[in-house]
């Protein structure tokens, strides 16, 4: 066997943190005959959630003392104070559509047959009207508290939230994966020195097959009376609160090592 051998190792890490942030994203959205009703109640609904979220995004976050919602990341501690419950929302503009549909005209059912019951359908119109928005929780327990809310307004639906992290903790995580990784590699490098009866692996070349945020989504609605675990403070029972996920960063590298 030569006095140098070259292998090349695969390392991989998946590097996990408590999230920071909260997405909800929002679809306000009605449906009917008439386009104008149809357009109006969603303006109203839309302009009522608005007003909300505003009124979120003006109050201080004022963590308790068995609070968990933040990252406990040094980088994440100079963001903690101040902080709004809502640190930044959008709304898009009316969007509005219409498309036609099959409805029985008015009839006798009990005079007629199951053929003449087809001949009697009848086109109509209806018009949809949706406006979207997101709102981002620094606040967890404001948000289970928003999305209840939400849960009983008409013509509102909440679609799920989007756990994050702020910018300078997303890059703890990474570099917390990267050496993960790398320390993967040279163990699995060393392993194959010994067998080989090598006693050192020198890296010669390092390269990233796979680096990046895996995002994570959640339902945020869930039926009533189901027991969810609650995040930071407690609220009612019949709470409809999203559950955290931990955000992760996945990495995987390729070492070149020499084995002396």
């Amino acid at each position: 066997m030569p006095d140098k051998v070259q292998i090349t190792i695969n390392g991989s890490s998946e590097a996990l943190l408590p999230p920071e942030r909260g997405e909800v994203s929002l679809r306000i959205s009605d449906s009917g005959l008439d386009p104008t009703i149809v357009a109006g109640d969603v303006r109203r609904a839309a302009k009522e959630v608005r007003t909300l979220i505003e009124d979120l995004a003006t109050r201080d976050y004022v963590p308790s003392k068995d609070d968990t919602n933040m990252s406990t990341t040094a980088s994440s501690a100079s963001e903690q104070a101040p902080a709004k419950t809502v640190t930044k929302f959008t709304s898009t503009t009316l969007a509005t559509r219409s498309y036609m549909v099959s409805e029985d005209a008015d009839s006798d059912v009990d005079s007629i047959d199951e053929r003449d019951k087809k001949k009697k359908k009848k086109k109509v119109r209806k018009h949809e009207a949706t406006v979207r928005m997101t709102a981002d929780f620094f606040d967890f327990t404001a948000l289970g508290r928003f999305t209840t809310s939400m849960a009983d307004r008409p013509l509102v639906a909440v679609e799920g939230v989007k756990w994050s992290l702020t910018k300078p903790t997303q890059r703890v995580l990474r570099n917390t994966a990267i050496g993960d990784a790398y320390a993967a590699a040279v163990e699995k490098a060393n392993a194959f020195a010994k067998a080989m009866g090598r006693e050192t692996v020198v890296p010669l070349e390092i390269s990233s097959l796979h680096d990046g945020m895996r995002a994570q989504y959640g339902n945020a609605m869930a039926p009533r009376g189901v027991r969810m675990r609650k995040m930071a403070a407690p609220v009612e029972d019949d709470d409809v609160s999203p559950m955290p996920q931990d955000v992760a960063y996945e990495i995987t590298c390729q070492v070149t090592f020499e084995c002396r």
